[in-house]
């Protein structure tokens, strides 16, 4: 399941070769690509296919067999990561479990990363005016309803509560 196919498509067109696959493991990231919220997985990304791997709480099969599968499959060789998001014992652990691969942790896919979620498609721009039209109307009925003696939280609540409303 792969919601946003051109970003991905761009990302796998910017992978060295056939060998060479990004691992999104981010939760912003992973949303970015898939539309998928949630606490875990990751996307693997390679020239031929990209993949969304959840973990155990949504399949049988785990994610770390699910991922060694496809590395094989696929040839891989190198994966880059995202090394603005994760850590350095993260890391280890996927060097362990995945010693036939080179990773690649250097900026250059989470700077990519970030260069393509600047630009904005005419549907996330869609939906930002969207999200702006609702705050701005949650606002003004937040001006008419606010009274004085209400704490930061209560007003803070009443917009929440508003905003989820419209």
């Amino acid at each position: 399941m792969v919601k946003n196919a051109g970003n991905i498509a761009r990302l796998a067109d910017n992978l060295a070769d056939e060998r060479h696959a990004a691992l999104i493991t981010s939760d912003i990231s992973r949303r970015y690509f898939s539309g998928f919220t949630s606490s875990a997985g990751m996307i693997l990304v390679t020239k031929e296919a990209s993949y969304l791997l959840i973990d155990f709480r949504y399949f049988l099969e785990n994610a770390k067999s699910q991922l060694m599968s496809l590395l094989i499959k696929h040839g891989i060789t190198t994966v880059s990561i995202e090394s603005s998001a994760m850590t350095v014992t993260e890391l280890d652990r996927y060097k362990a479990n995945y010693s036939f691969i080179k990773f690649d942790s250097s900026r250059e896919l989470s700077d990519m990363i970030e260069k393509m979620r600047v630009i904005k498609t005419p549907e996330e721009i869609e939906k930002i005016v969207k999200a702006q039209r609702i705050a701005e109307k949650a606002f003004s009925r937040l001006l008419r309803d606010i009274k004085p003696g209400q704490t930061e939280k209560h007003v803070a609540a009443l917009l929440e509560y508003y905003m989820a409303e419209y």
